[in-house]
């Protein structure tokens, strides 16, 4: 078993005999989320409100072994598959995403995103495919992730404008501040 206080600090626990089997400092502010791999040979641990990266330890020797790096807010949860194929595991934000990790290739597979707030918690259903998030206003979203989520592709205008659809929905009419439309 692990857990985290509220410091920086990871306590890894035997179960079998109630022994310390490691300790160490995993943050700079407070440990937010853990999770165990499938197989119990690798932890995952978020830390704080200040800090963005997921740390990988190695359970036998309490080593640190890597870190997921991506997310721009803290992380408050995280999940494995519990298959084992693949190593991969679901991280729940403050950046208002989840992102989809493999492990093993320390890669982001995929980013779920179109949370209005804070990420607060995920959950893989038992189907192995569909993850539900909560969200700090409340709302609880599912989403399938046997289907890659692609970034909608989006413009960045110019200036601060006045913009309005055309009747044809695929143009945009814009007047800048200096009064130019496009």
């Amino acid at each position: 078993a692990a857990y985290g206080e509220n410091t920086e600090r990871i306590h890894v626990m035997d179960l079998h005999d109630g022994h310390e089997l490691w300790t160490t400092n995993a943050s700079t502010n407070i440990i937010t989320a853990l999770a165990f791999s499938p197989d119990g040979k690798t932890l995952a641990s978020a830390g704080g409100f200040g800090e963005k990266d997921i740390r990988l330890w190695d359970v036998p020797t309490g080593r640190e072994i890597g870190r997921l790096e991506g997310h721009t807010s803290f992380v408050s949860s995280l999940v494995f598959w519990p298959d084992g194929k693949k190593l991969k595991l679901a991280s729940g934000s403050g950046d208002q995403t989840i992102r989809i990790w493999d492990v093993a290739s320390r890669t982001c597979l995929d980013t779920l995103r179109g949370h209005r707030l804070e990420v607060y918690r995920v959950a893989l259903l038992p189907d192995g495919k569909t993850l539900v998030r909560g969200c700090k206003d409340g709302t609880v979203c599912v989403w399938d992730t046997s289907e890659m989520h692609p970034r909608q592709d989006y413009i960045t205008l110019p200036e601060t404008v006045t913009f309005c659809f055309e009747p044809d929905s695929q143009s945009i009419l814009t007047v800048g501040k200096s009064g130019v439309t496009r």
